[in-house]
């Protein structure tokens, strides 16, 4: 993080892949004094505070009331499938996938946002940035299929658009979206064995990737969705 002052950055999904690797490398930042870890699976470590979230029990985002001011909050929570698997045809569309995902990767972020919305300071600057995808981009939908993730990640990416709006009337908060690319993950590892190997990138690699991106966000960065090249995808 940017040197100056001591840092207090908050971790969704702090015990997944990503988010897990976000967490070692903050530990390892001088600069930053607190990480909140926010996961079902609990988390501890050096400056970890863990708080346990789950998507399917809101209840268990009362108790992030009591986080008084976080510098960063990055979403690093989200699935490629949940229920029935990703749809290449309409005729596997179905009620619980899509519901489950929209859940997973849209309501579920936003609502967490919600909740420590008051821990953004309106006078200093602040990064507020969810994981999306490019697959999300209705505009550079070329191939159809994968249609609950798609949608859901394109759900998401309306959300944090209509978010960043509002917070910018009232805070320094930067509010954004960041598309990964391909990482390899125990989840996505299925999806990923016909792809070129080369172009998959590790949980560590994207962390450091994540890391740079959010120390060199500015206001342009506001409302959009970037990739890990700092070039802007279209909605």
């Amino acid at each position: 993080m940017k040197q100056g002052r001591s840092m207090k950055v908050a971790i969704a999904g702090a015990s997944g892949g990503i988010g897990g690797a976000l967490l070692r490398l903050c530990q390892n930042d001088s600069s930053i004094e607190t990480i909140y870890a926010l996961s079902r699976q609990p988390v501890s470590g050096a400056k970890v505070q863990y708080f346990k979230i789950d998507y399917d029990d809101l209840s268990t985002f009362e108790h992030l009331s009591t986080i008084e001011s976080i510098d960063a909050l990055v979403i690093a929570t989200g699935a490629l499938t949940s229920i029935s698997g990703p749809e290449k045809r309409i005729e596997q569309v179905g009620l619980e996938e899509l519901s489950s995902l929209y859940r997973i990767n849209a309501m579920g972020p936003i609502l967490l946002t919600k909740a420590l919305h008051h821990a953004f300071s309106k006078h200093k600057r602040s990064v507020c940035i969810a994981l999306s995808a490019k697959v999300g981009s209705i505009s550079d939908n070329y191939l159809g299929g994968w249609y609950s993730y798609r949608a859901s990640k394109a759900a998401l990416n309306m959300l944090f658009r209509s978010y960043a709006i509002e917070v910018s009337r009232t805070s320094k908060c930067i509010v954004s979206l960041y598309h990964p690319g391909t990482v390899a993950t125990e989840r996505f590892s299925l999806f990923q064995q016909h792809m070129d190997q080369s172009k998959i990138k590790t949980p560590e690699d994207v962390a450091t990737a994540l890391l740079q991106h959010i120390n060199q966000m500015t206001e342009a960065h506001r409302g959009k969705l970037f990739d890990y090249t700092n070039q802007v995808i279209p909605f």
